[in-house]
């Protein structure tokens, strides 16, 4: 009797082939930890993790933009303002700087009589007084003048005579005056009265002493 063959076996019930064990990650970022492992449990690719991966072709993803802080305005302001404050009060102090004198200018004429560059007892009287004064003065000018009467070139010498009279006078009675005195001569020039009368002539007929005096030095 003839034994019918055997049936084909069941594909099902096949033994299943077994896939080698393989390095994974598992995790992502810092976080993320590489295990061996076999089949399914292995993680596996989804459609998210594809597209990124490196045989897509697809562009990289964008960088991550760096965050810096930026400290606002207002307290960038202050800490400038406290470090300028630190700064200034870490510097040496300078020394405090006296204020000037205040100076005033004073002004003494002396008169001479007509076509004269002589010093009369008056004139000698007032240079005498007033010389102390120059001695602390430190700008002195001497201005001598005439009146309208007679020709200029001599008018001009007249003027410069009673300049110099005046100056002798005064460097004999303070001789330490020479080196700061200024003198300045014009005949018939800045007339302080008319001249139609004798007594407006005699007040042209003058040697100006102008001086600046500080105000704060003692009399």
């Amino acid at each position: 009797m003839t034994q019918p063959p055997p049936p084909p076996p069941n594909p099902a019930m096949a033994p299943a082939a077994i896939e080698p064990a393989r390095l994974a990650q598992h995790g992502h970022g810092r976080q993320a930890a590489f295990q061996l492992c076999q089949g399914v449990a292995c993680p596996q690719r989804t459609p998210k993790t594809m597209t990124t991966g490196p045989d897509t072709g697809a562009s990289p993803p964008p960088p991550i933009a760096r965050m810096e802080h930026v400290a606002p305005a207002a307290v960038r302001d202050a800490a400038s303002e406290g470090e300028r404050a630190t700064a200034a009060s870490s510097a040496p102090a300078r020394p405090a700087q006296a204020a000037p004198n205040a100076s005033e200018l004073q002004q003494l004429s002396v008169h001479f009589p007509f076509a004269s560059a002589h010093l009369s007892a008056a004139a000698r009287l007032a240079l005498r007084e007033v010389a102390p004064q120059l001695a602390r003065a430190q700008d002195i000018s001497l201005h001598g003048r005439t009146d309208s009467t007679g020709p200029a070139a001599a008018n001009d010498s007249l003027a410069q005579a009673r300049a110099q009279a005046v100056l002798r006078e005064l460097v004999a009675l303070a001789p330490g005056i020479a080196s700061r005195v200024r003198v300045e001569a014009q005949g018939a020039c800045c007339f302080i009265e008319s001249n139609d009368g004798p007594a407006g002539r005699a007040r042209n007929r003058r040697v100006e002493i102008r001086y600046w005096l500080d105000v704060d030095d003692p009399p």
